[in-house]
């Protein structure tokens, strides 16, 4: 799989669980976030999801609604 999808920014940190001093832990970098309209508008794009973006962006709503109830 040589296709690169996405790409992560991370900032390396020392990891102070272990004592190897070239043991280090990794925080993402976030440099933008996401609505669900635009996560619903990509996986259609890239042919992620058998559905349209209005209809698809619909049921992630009321999917949130029923986790949040």
């Amino acid at each position: 799989m040589d296709d690169v999808m996405h790409k992560l920014k991370v900032y390396l940190y020392e990891n102070f669980l272990t004592d190897n001093p070239n043991d280090l832990t990794a925080k993402v970098f976030s440099e933008r976030t996401l609505n669900v309209k635009e996560i619903c508008r990509s996986a259609i794009g890239r042919g992620g999801a058998p559905s349209t973006v209005d209809a698809m962006e619909h049921n992630v709503t009321l999917f949130l609604k029923e986790m949040a109830y």
